[in-house]
């Protein structure tokens, strides 16, 4: 009697496990160079907030960070960290409306107070050219371990930041 044997059970199985391999590196590399996909809900919709952590030879630190909405455009932001200071500025498509502004700016100011924080200016910038990669911090892939920027400070302006993108938009 002739047996036939399939290997489709395995060949699924080494292609599921080779798939896994891959998502499993992909999630380390972000997380080495301190880039994250977070997903939010948004003015009624989900989106995935691409935040980056910078922090390099020189004493300022920042948070970049990008995102499509559907009343905005690509929005992006850069907010620096520089001892207990935090500045920065948002960039989108369609332009903020005041009340966004606003209600951003006093939303992010109370998340950094309660984290021992202080802000200082927050620039709205309407441009039909926002560049995702610009905000992903293109050319500032270092993280370097002898700042003096607290990790755990720059994680505290990464949520302030998630904290006032969802109560203004």
């Amino acid at each position: 009697s002739t047996h036939s044997f399939t290997l489709f059970p395995y060949t699924t199985l080494f292609r599921s496990l080779s798939l896994l391999h891959k998502q499993i590196g992909m999630v380390k590399n972000f997380a080495a160079n301190r880039e994250y996909q977070v997903p939010v809900y948004l003015d009624g919709n989900f989106t995935t907030i691409h935040l980056k952590l910078v922090k390099d030879d020189s004493q300022i630190s920042s948070v970049n960070a990008t995102m499509e909405t559907l009343k905005y455009g690509t929005v992006g932001g850069k907010f620096t960290q520089n001892n207990n200071f935090v500045e920065g500025y948002l960039v989108c498509e369609n332009g903020f409306d005041a009340q966004a502004e606003n209600t951003f700016t006093e939303s992010f100011m109370t998340a950094l107070t309660a984290e021992n924080l202080q802000i200082g200016k927050v620039s709205f910038v309407k441009s039909k050219d926002v560049n995702p990669e610009k905000f992903a911090g293109e050319g500032q892939s270092k993280w370097v371990s002898g700042n003096r920027t607290d990790t755990k400070t720059l994680y505290a302006v990464a949520k302030a930041f998630i904290q006032a993108v969802q109560e203004a938009m």
